[in-house]
Parts: structure tokens; C-alpha cells; sequence
């Protein structure tokens, strides 16, 4: 069973044709702009997500719950509490100061033109961010509780941004990738992928992946 987003509703032949959000094809479940021609396709995408999820487990009956154990039950408490914490935190930092501070440092230290200097201090400002900053999140509803969230994920994907550029050290597929100080596009030692986000010790892995 399969579940789209948006970019497949434009396909002719798949239509939403009941209230669990099935289609014409049989087991494929459509979600977000799909389920409506109208906007804010990521709210509904979160509603139709949860009708779709229910609707599924329902047709999987055979399908046991799963069973946690006291490490797991951990890792869920502590994310809890991670996801919960600005909501209602003493803290002064607000979360869409933080995202303009961010987006600046991207701007101004990453952005198209890079070079090991700028992007070692872009890695150096995200780590202060992440010190300092966040723990300090303060969010007085849910709506700002989301904001103080999503800036943190903007501050993860912009480090492995930044230590993804620096270890590349060539220019590809430009302006994507321009490196002032390897202009050149080496074939030789980069055709291949840098593969990032795999936890070692609470800390992001970067592996050099070669294409075959």
C-alpha cells in the first residue's frame, strides 16, 4: 500500500474516490493538495495523513502493535521532552529571531561563492547557535512551539550543508556547488556522494560514498 503527496495529483487516471482517501488504484492513498484543489495542502496533508494511517491499520488487522522496551520507552521520553521544551520556557530566545540569525549566517558565510575560511565559520556560529541558543527557545502556544522546532532542523540541515561543502573540495554542477578555492571540477576524486546523518555517538557521520 502506498501513500502520495501532491506532485502525483496531477497524473490523469488517479482520482480520490471515497472519504479514507483512496484512489482508482487499488491500495494507493492520496494526501495534502491531492485531497482538494483548494490551499494549505500542509495542514491537510497532517489530517489526511492520520485518516490514511487509521484506514490502513484497519485493513492490516493481522499486523501487531508494537512492543517497546525500557531503552525504547527512554529515547521516547527524552524526545518528548525535547519537542516539549519551549512551551512555556522561561528562555528569551524567540524562534524566528533565531531563524533570521541562521539564514543570515547561510547567507553570508555559505551561500553560493564558498570558501574553507567562510564555511569553517559558518560550522564554528551553528555550533554557538545550537550551544547557547536553543536551549534558550521560548514558545508561548503551539503555532510558535512549530516555529522553535523547525529552526532547529533549519540548524542541522545547514551544518551538514557546510561540512558537506567543505569536505567537497571541487566545484560541480555550479553556481549549486562553486568553491573560490577549487574552481575545478575533479572527477578524479569526487564523483561520488557524501552521505551525512548517521548518528555515531549523538553526533552526525559523513561518509564518502563511491558511485560504481
Amino acid at each position: 500500500r502506498s501513500f502520495i503527496p501532491g506532485l502525483l495529483s496531477g497524473i490523469v487516471g488517479i482520482l480520490m474516490t471515497g472519504d479514507k482517501a483512496e484512489t482508482t488504484v487499488e491500495n494507493l492513498f492520496v494526501a495534502g493538495s491531492s485531497a482538494s484543489s483548494t490551499g494549505s495542502s500542509g495542514s491537510k496533508a497532517m489530517v489526511w495523513g492520520l485518516i490514511v494511517g487509521d484506514h490502513m491499520r484497519s485493513l492490516t488487522p493481522e499486523i501487531n502493535s508494537p512492543v517497546f522496551d525500557g531503552e525504547q520507552l527512554k529515547h521516547i521520553e527524552a524526545e518528548r521532552q525535547r519537542v516539549l521544551s519551549p512551551l512555556g520556557s522561561k528562555g528569551i530566545v524567540d524562534p524566528l529571531e533565531l531563524e533570521d540569525y541562521v539564514r543570515n549566517i547561510n547567507m553570508n558565510y555559505i551561500n553560493i561563492r564558498k570558501t574553507e575560511a567562510k564555511l569553517k565559520r559558518a560550522i564554528a556560529l551553528f555550533k554557538i547557535a545550537r550551544e547557547k541558543a536553543v536551549p534558550s527557545l521560548t514558545a508561548d502556544n503551539p503555532h510558535n512551539l512549530v516555529h522553535a522546532l523547525e529552526v532547529q532542523d533549519i540548524i542541522d540541515l545547514s551544518e551538514i550543508h557546510a561540512r558537506a561543502s567543505l569536505m567537497r573540495t571541487e566545484s560541480r554542477m555550479i553556481p549549486g556547488h562553486y568553491r573560490v578555492d577549487y574552481p575545478e571540477q575533479d572527477d578524479d576524486n569526487w564523483a561520488n556522494k557524501i552521505l551525512t546523518a548517521q548518528y555515531v555517538n549523538g553526533e552526525t557521520a559523513y561518509k564518502v560514498e563511491e558511485t560504481v
